[in-house]
C-alpha cells in the first residue's frame, strides 16, 4: 500500500506545482513592465482655488493608494469653511474618491470668540487627477453636485513658511513656488467662452485643459516675470438700443481679468463696476471673465471702447480696444462677425414633456462650437417666437430657469402653456444654430404624468426619489448661521420648505425670504441650504427638503430651528471625527507678536467696513485709537483717499498720482491675513526686525537689490497692524526702507 501510495503522491505534488506555474505565468502575462506606475506622492503639496484663489487645498500622501486631504475656504474675514477627507485612488475615474468629508464652519464673533459648526461628517466626492491640477466634485454642497479646480502653487512646507506658521528667524526666508506645467499654466479666471455648461448641470463649469504627462517643470526667477500674454483681442460690436453684444478675449500666464470702458474722447478709463454706476441701465455680465455679455444698451454708450486687462503677480497687459457702435431703434445693427471658426454643432435636441398644472419640466439639449445660449418659446400656432426674457413676461405665474444654458427648468407651468414648443438657439461670432423644438403638454391636475405628486412618508413608489439623509435640528443664536444638509438618489431638482411651529403653513424658500425679509436664505435648492441673519421669530419652525424627478416627489424628514436670543450661549458641537495619524490641516496662527483684545462693547456693533470722510468718525465707529504716521513717512506722493472702519477695526487708504495704492489697517480683533485682506500667495515670505517688533512680509525677496513688500503685518501694544500696497502686483510694493518709514511714523 505504502508503495503504491508514494507514485500517489508525487503525481498529486506534480498537479500542484504545474498549477502554481501556470499561475505564475498568467499574473506575469498580465503585467506590464512598460507601464508608469502611479505615484501619489507626486501630487502631495498645496493647491489654491484657480478662479479667486481663496480656497487652499493641501494634500498629503498617507499611503501608496491613499491622501489626507484639507481644505481651507474662507468666506469672510469672521467665517472660514473647512473640510477633511481621505481620498483612495480610483484607476479607472483617475481619481481620488472619497466618502468621508467633514465639513466645518468656524465663525468669528466681535469680540474674537470662535464657534465651530460641523455641518456634516459623511460628504462624498471625488478629485480628478490632471498633472499639477485637481479638479474636485462634491456631491455634498448641490443637487447635481458641485465643481472646483485647484492647481498645485508649493509644497507644504514652503506655504507654512508663506503663511507664517514655522518657527520665525531674523533671516530672510525664501519661498520659491513651483510652474504650473503647459496645461495649468493659463489660470483661466473664467468658463471657457466656448463652452457654457449647463447651470444646473453644473453651477460653476470650469475650463478643461489636456491632461499633462510629465511633473511640473521647476520653476525660476526668469518664469516669474513673465507677463501675461494677449492672444485675442475683442472685436468691434454694432448693436441696436436696447439690445446685447458679447465681446471675447483670449490669454495666456493670466491669473484674473478686468473687463475697462473707455470714452470716446478717451480721457474717462472706467473700470466694469463704474461703467456699471455710469449707465446704470445697462447689465453687465462677465466683467471679471474672457467674455463679457452687455444687455439692455443704451445709445449713450455709443462710440465707447472696452478692453480687457490681464494680470498676473508680475504685471498687467491689456488687449486692444474694441468700440460699440449703437444705432437708434429703427436703425440698422450690421453687426461685425468673424469667419474664424464654423457655426455651432447641435448634438442633442430636448424631448417633449407631459406636465400636469402647476408642474415643473426639464429641457435638455446639447451643442459643440457655441459662445451662447437662448431658450426660445413658439406658440401653437407658430405666430410668436419669444425669447425665454419674453416668455417670463407673457406668463409671470412660470417661473423660467437657466433660460441662457443648456438646460432649461420650468416650474409652476400654467395651462395657458399647453400647446407651446421650446427650442435652444445656440450662437457664436459666424451665426446661430436651432435645435428641433419639443412640445409642452400641459394636463389638468390628476391627470397625465403625475409630475408633482408628494408620495406619502414612507412611499414605497418605485419612481419616486430615495431619501437617503434628512436634515438635522439645529440650535443658533439670534443673528447666527445654520446648514442644513439632505442627501437623495433619483432626483432631478430639490426645493426647501419651512413649516411654521404649529404646522398649519408650509412655504417654499422663496415664501419664506418674504416672510422673514431679515433672513438669507441661500441654495434654497440645492441639497445644502445656508441661512444666516436668523431671526428670533423664526424659533420653532421646521425645513424640510422636497426632491422631485419627472415621476413623482419625496419629502425628508423635518428639522427644527431653536433660535436663542443674543447673549444666551449657543452649544458649539463636537466634531465627530479625529485626524488620522499623518494628516496635514491648513492652519493660519496670528503673527508673531500679535495680541488680540476684545472690541469696545459701548458702540454699535458694525460688522462690515463703514466709509467716513472724517477719520474721528471712525476713530469713534472702530473703538480702535489711532495715531496715522506723519506726511514725511509716507512715500513720495501718497495723499490720504479715506477712511473705513468696522468694530476692532480702523483704516486709512492713500494713493499716489501713477496708479499706486497703500492701505494700512490697525486692529484690536483681528491679525495676520486677516487684517491685512491679502490672501494672495507670492512668490517669498519671510520676517524682518524693526525696532524689535517682528515684521512678516509677503511680496518678492529673490532679488535682494529690489526687494519689494505686498504685504507686512506685525503686532505692537496690545494692537494688531497692516500695511497694503498694490496688492497682487509682485514687484510694485514698498521698499523695506519705506516699511521701515511708516512703522517708525506711527509711533
Amino acid at each position: 500500500m505504502k508503495r503504491k501510495a508514494i507514485p500517489v503522491m508525487l503525481l498529486a505534488l506534480l498537479c500542484v506545482a504545474l498549477l502554481f506555474s501556470a499561475c505564475g505565468k498568467k499574473s506575469a502575462a498580465n503585467t506590464d513592465p512598460t507601464a508608469p506606475v502611479f505615484d501619489l506622492k507626486s501630487y502631495e503639496g498645496v493647491y489654491a482655488e484657480e478662479i479667486a484663489r481663496r480656497g487652499i487645498l493641501e494634500l498629503t500622501a498617507t499611503g501608496e493608494t491613499t491622501a489626507a486631504i484639507a481644505i481651507e475656504w474662507p468666506s469672510s474675514a469672521a467665517q472660514t469653511s473647512y473640510w477633511k477627507m481621505t481620498g483612495t485612488y480610483d484607476a479607472e475615474k483617475n481619481a481620488l474618491v472619497y466618502s468621508d468629508a467633514t465639513l466645518t464652519e468656524v465663525t468669528v464673533d466681535a469680540q474674537g470668540a470662535k464657534t465651530e459648526n460641523v455641518v456634516y461628517t459623511d460628504g462624498s466626492g471625488s478629485f480628478e487627477l490632471g498633472g499639477k491640477k485637481l479638479s474636485w466634485t462634491d456631491n455634498a454642497s448641490v443637487i447635481q453636485g458641485s465643481s472646483s479646480t485647484f492647481v498645485y502653487v508649493m509644497s507644504s512646507e514652503e506655504y507654512a513658511k508663506q503663511q507664517g506658521t514655522v518657527a520665525a528667524t531674523t533671516a530672510p526666508v525664501v519661498v520659491t513656488t513651483p510652474s504650473p506645467t503647459p496645461a495649468s499654466a493659463s489660470v483661466t479666471p473664467a468658463p471657457a467662452a466656448e463652452t457654457p455648461a449647463p447651470a444646473a448641470e453644473t453651477p460653476a463649469p470650469a475650463a478643461t485643459t489636456p491632461t499633462p504627462a510629465t511633473p511640473a517643470p521647476s520653476y525660476t526667477p526668469a518664469e516669474a516675470a513673465k507677463l501675461p500674454k494677449i492672444t485675442k483681442s475683442p472685436t468691434n460690436e454694432t448693436v441696436t438700443e436696447g439690445g446685447h453684444c458679447y465681446f471675447l478675449a483670449k490669454y495666456e500666464d493670466a491669473i484674473w481679468a478686468v473687463w475697462h470702458f473707455v470714452s470716446p474722447d478717451g480721457t474717462r478709463d472706467l473700470n466694469y463696476e463704474e461703467a456699471a454706476k455710469e449707465f446704470p441701465k445697462m447689465k453687465i455680465e462677465g466683467g471679471m471673465y474672457s467674455q463679457m455679455k452687455l444687455s439692455n444698451i443704451p445709445l449713450e454708450i455709443n462710440g465707447w471702447k472696452v478692453y480687457c486687462q490681464y494680470s498676473n503677480r508680475t504685471g498687467a497687459v491689456n488687449t486692444d480696444s474694441a468700440t460699440i457702435t449703437v444705432n437708434a431703434k429703427g436703425g440698422t445693427a450690421t453687426g461685425t462677425a468673424t469667419t474664424t471658426a464654423g457655426l455651432p454643432k447641435v448634438t442633442k435636441s430636448p424631448t417633449s414633456e407631459v406636465v400636469p398644472v402647476g408642474g415643473a419640466a426639464i429641457f435638455q439639449a446639447r451643442y459643440e462650437d457655441a459662445i451662447w445660449a437662448v431658450w426660445h418659446f413658439v406658440s401653437p400656432d407658430g405666430s410668436r417666437d419669444l425669447t425665454y426674457e419674453e416668455a417670463a413676461k407673457e406668463f409671470p405665474k412660470m417661473q423660467i430657469l437657466n433660460g441662457n444654458y443648456s438646460q432649461l427648468l420650468l416650474k409652476s407651468i400654467p395651462a395657458e402653456v399647453d400647446g407651446w414648443k421650446v427650442y435652444c438657439q445656440y450662437s457664436n461670432k459666424v451665426g446661430s444654430v436651432n435645435t428641433d423644438s419639443a412640445l409642452i403638454t400641459v394636463t389638468s391636475k390628476g391627470g397625465g404624468t403625475a409630475a408633482n405628486t408628494t408620495p406619502a412618508a414612507g412611499s414605497t413608489d418605485a419612481n419616486a426619489p430615495k431619501i437617503t439623509k434628512s436634515p438635522t435640528s439645529e440650535t443658533v443664536a439670534e443673528g447666527g448661521t445654520c446648514y442644513f444638509v439632505a442627501k437623495y438618489e433619483n432626483a432631478v431638482w430639490a426645493v426647501w420648505h419651512f413649516v411654521s411651529p404649529d404646522g398649519s403653513r408650509d412655504l417654499t424658500y422663496e415664501e419664506a425670504a418674504k416672510e422673514f425679509p431679515t433672513l438669507v436664505i441661500e441654495n434654497g435648492m440645492y441639497s445644502q441650504m445656508k441661512l444666516s441673519k436668523i431671526p428670533v421669530e423664526l424659533n420653532g419652525w421646521k425645513v424640510y427638503c422636497r426632491y422631485t424627478n419627472r415621476s413623482a416627489s419625496a419629502d425628508t424628514g423635518m428639522a427644527t430651528i431653536t433660535v436663542t436670543s443674543k447673549g444666551t450661549p449657543v452649544p458649539t458641537p463636537t466634531p465627530t471625527t479625529v485626524p488620522a495619524s499623518g494628516e496635514s490641516v491648513v492652519v493660519v496662527t496670528p503673527d508673531v507678536g500679535a495680541t488680540v483684545t476684545p472690541a469696545p462693547t459701548d458702540a454699535p456693533y458694525v460688522a462690515d467696513w463703514t466709509s467716513v470722510s472724517d477719520f474721528s468718525q471712525a476713530v469713534t465707529g472702530s473703538g480702535v485709537s489711532f495715531s496715522l504716521p506723519v506726511q514725511e513717512a509716507l512715500p513720495s506722493g501718497m495723499t490720504v483717499q479715506g477712511y473705513r472702519y468696522k468694530t476692532g477695526a480702523i483704516e486709512v487708504s492713500y494713493a499716489d498720482g501713477s496708479g499706486n495704492k497703500m492701505v494700512i489697517r490697525k486692529s484690536n480683533t483681528e491679525s495676520g491675513n486677516a487684517l491685512s485682506g491679502d490672501t494672495n500667495i507670492y512668490t517669498s515670505a519671510w520676517q524682518m526686525s524693526i525696532k524689535g517688533l517682528t515684521v512678516t512680509c509677503k511680496g518678492n525677496n529673490v532679488d535682494q537689490a529690489n526687494v519689494t513688500v505686498n504685504a507686512a503685518t506685525f503686532g505692537y501694544g496690545g494692537s494688531n497692524y497692516a500695511i497694503t500696497c498694490n496688492t497682487a502686483q509682485e514687484g510694485k510694493g514698498l521698499t523695506t526702507d519705506q516699511i521701515n518709514s511708516l512703522i517708525n511714523g506711527m509711533q
